[in-house]
């Protein structure tokens, strides 16, 4: 009876130590249930995050955080998890025609404690075509913050072609070009992504104002990561002086879907009159398209298109199987 006693209170002890140390996971998703991000800290205290797109995983975990003044990656825990429901927010830009804006989306607020060094507020937004993540920091102990770079991880999990610049502190007069992912360096915002299932996406920041620009590298084990901006930086180990309480701009991901096998290419212009080429390496290869031109255009590689003064034009290409549409 004794070594029967044992060896349920060894079991329990195992247990209670698995679900202490087993990332509590915190989740949000879109209004329409389509995306589901979820947040958690490791067990040595490291805020991670993962995304899943229509049931399927689309982001594995990827580290969050910015480091500053020599701080530890560690030690984080969850203080207290707040919701908002169902938001429809209305936002004014301040140029373009297009002043009042539309947002849908659910909200999840996270505050983590440090061990009393810092007071970091994770806010997460989840939309119907993607989701965004700010970060609000109050560094304790401390008169001013030498903001070191961003942590921020895009961990997913499809290889695929990306659309992109190359980040660089002095100009970003290039030709955006078409690569495979795992040819991406460091690229400048925004980047766009076509993955091999069929999901599209494009990284992005938005609101920035008062902290470095992002960019995003790609290591070794294929994570993309957040780098900030050289434009900022002070020495060689920071990239700017910030006080004490700060807030980045919104990390922004938009997700698209592939509508079956055909490509719609859309366009439109200001009161300006305009002629843009359309290189149409998007399409695939070996496929035979046949295009529906809503304007007048040359059937070419690549699509003069002819935008009148306020005017616009939309293309379909439909996939030919076996000589019919």
């Amino acid at each position: 009876m004794k070594k029967f006693s044992c060896l349920i209170f060894f079991v329990l002890f195992v247990f209670a130590v698995y679900a202490e140390f087993k990332p509590q996971m915190k989740s949000l998703s879109s209004p329409d249930g389509k995306i589901k991000l979820e947040f958690s800290c490791s067990g040595c205290g490291i805020p991670f995050y993962k995304v899943s797109v229509d049931g399927k995983q689309f982001i594995d975990e990827s580290e969050l955080g910015i480091s500053y003044n020599g701080s530890e990656r560690t030690g984080h825990y969850i203080d207290k998890v707040s919701y908002r429901w169902d938001i429809n927010e209305v936002w004014y830009q301040p140029l373009d025609e297009n002043k009042e804006n539309f947002s849908h989306f659910n909200e999840m607020t996270v505050v983590l404690q440090q061990d009393y060094l810092s007071y970091i507020k994770i806010c997460f937004r989840v939309f119907n075509d993607g989701f965004a993540i700010k970060y609000e920091y109050d560094v304790k102990n401390a008169e001013k913050v030498i903001l070191q770079d961003d942590c921020t991880m895009f961990a997913f999990i499809d290889d695929g072609m990306a659309w992109w610049i190359p980040a660089d502190a002095n100009t970003d007069e290039f030709e955006y070009k078409r690569t495979p992912i795992n040819e991406v360096k460091r690229a400048a915002m925004p980047i766009a992504f076509k993955f091999d299932s069929g999901l599209y996406a494009s990284v992005h920041e938005v609101a920035l104002c008062g902290f470095p620009e992002m960019t995003l590298s790609r290591g070794e084990n294929g994570v993309f990561l957040s780098v900030l901006s050289e434009n900022t930086k002070i020495s060689d180990s920071s990239k700017g002086m910030l006080p004490v309480k700060f807030s980045t701009s919104w990390r922004t991901v938009l997700i698209g879907r592939k509508a079956g096998d055909n490509y719609y290419l859309g366009a439109s212009t200001d009161t300006t009159a305009r002629r843009i080429g359309v290189p149409l390496s998007f399409l695939e290869n070996d496929v035979e398209y046949e295009p529906t031109v809503y304007a007048d255009g040359d059937n070419a590689d690549t699509l003069d298109m002819r935008l009148a003064s306020g005017g616009g034009q939309a293309v379909v290409f439909e996939k030919v199987k076996n000589g019919n549409k």
